[in-house]
């Protein structure tokens, strides 16, 4: 009897453990953010992984969607692109005061450093000395737990990644 008994309580333990692991790679650390029209989600490194580089933080950013379906807005994700002083700052309190290095949507894949999305790079908060990019290799940003930018290569892996959901365009 009490042998059945740990082997039920055995089985129950390890389904517990089932529901609680995240199947996927990416575990989502707060609920979505909502800013100016704009929904924002940190994303955070599974446990005992190295975090992310920036082409994986930028594939599984690029095209996530979310639904609102009390308002039946469909939302398109990419990494987020920082337009302006106001959004950095609302970006500094509600993510980097607790969390630091986080990709952001910037590379220098192209030549140049741009936004993933294509927009005009005309507001930057680079770190003192920044960007620096020592040689043609890929550089991407990040964003420090200051609010201010750093370029990374690519080969750096970090812990944190941050999604930004526009509306989809019908």
């Amino acid at each position: 009897m009490k042998r059945k008994t740990f082997m039920s309580l055995a089985l129950a333990s390890m389904m517990l453990l089932m529901m609680v692991i995240p199947a996927s790679a990416a575990k989502p650390s707060q609920e979505y953010v909502k800013s100016h029209g704009h929904l924002y989600k940190l994303v955070e490194m599974i446990p005992n992984s190295d975090g992310y580089t920036w082409d994986d933080a930028n594939y599984a950013a690029d095209g996530a969607t979310y639904v609102d379906v009390k308002k039946g807005i469909t939302y398109v994700g990419h990494l987020l692109t920082i337009n302006s002083k106001q959004e950095n700052a609302f970006i500094y309190r509600k993510f980097c005061k607790q969390y630091s290095y986080m990709w952001i949507g910037l590379s220098n894949e192209s030549g140049n450093l741009a936004w993933v999305t294509g927009e005009a790079l005309d507001y930057t908060n680079w770190y003192p000395g920044e960007p620096r990019m020592a040689s043609p290799a890929p550089y991407h940003g990040c964003m420090l737990n200051t609010g201010e930018w750093r370029t990374l290569s690519d080969a750096v892996h970090l812990p944190y990644y941050i999604i930004e959901y526009e509306p989809a365009q019908p």
